[in-house]
């Protein structure tokens, strides 16, 4: 990313957690005495959201003393600094909004039954049981028709998070790997795509990814 930043002719520097961020004349400042005006982050909008009501119980929200740190929430949710991670993404990027979609489009095609709680019309198909805040694939769990099997399932740091059920969509399997493909839209447009592919049925953060490379003629 620092590197997309610099072709950009964005001067950028790489901050470990808040260690080389401090308070100065209410402004967030670097190590070097430059104020934080754009960030782009590695953690979750939800980690920010966790803080900021830790900080508000804890009356800190507010507090903006000379050469301390600041507070996660402080850097991300302030006026004064833009997040190129746009905080709207937490909607779509949240899997409480698919049970919705299904709501407002059944059957639409590229749309998959999703449910908040186990139905009956599930059931009849082998289904997905996922974290709504969940990330790399962990405590995802496949069943077979009815729930009576286990097709594949992962541990992770989300057990106690609230699930929604989803259609199990059947991957092709490729010479022993099952591909996803990622793609992102900018503006409406079509602006790349990559594709991570693994010989597990439930892809993770370790699962290898495929560089791709499109070539206009």
């Amino acid at each position: 990313m620092q590197n997309v930043l610099k072709e950009a002719n964005i001067d950028s520097k790489i901050c470990i957690m808040t260690n080389d961020l401090y308070w100065k004349d209410s402004k967030i400042i670097d190590n070097e005495g430059c104020n934080v005006e754009l960030v782009w982050k590695l953690w979750m909008w939800e980690t920010i959201f966790t803080n900021y009501i830790q900080c508000e119980k804890e009356g800190n929200l507010t507090r903006q003393i000379n050469n301390e740190h600041p507070y996660l929430c402080q850097i991300f949710l302030n006026d004064q600094i833009k997040v190129i991670e746009p905080l709207w993404k937490v909607i779509p990027s949240n899997k409480a909004i698919l049970p919705i979609l299904w709501l407002l489009y059944p059957n639409h095609p590229n749309l998959l039954r999703s449910e908040y709680i186990l139905t009956n019309d599930l059931k009849q198909m082998p289904f997905v049981k996922k974290p709504i805040v969940g990330r790399c694939g962990q405590n995802v769990t496949l069943y077979d028709v009815n729930g009576d099997s286990v097709i594949d399932e992962t541990k992770g740091n989300f057990v106690d998070r609230n699930c929604i059920y989803q259609e199990l969509f059947s991957l092709t399997n490729f010479d022993g790997y099952y591909p996803i493909i990622g793609s992102w839209i900018v503006h409406g447009l079509f602006a790349g795509f990559g594709i991570r592919e693994d010989k597990k049925l439930i892809t993770d953060a370790d699962s290898p990814v495929t560089a791709c490379c499109i070539v206009w003629k």
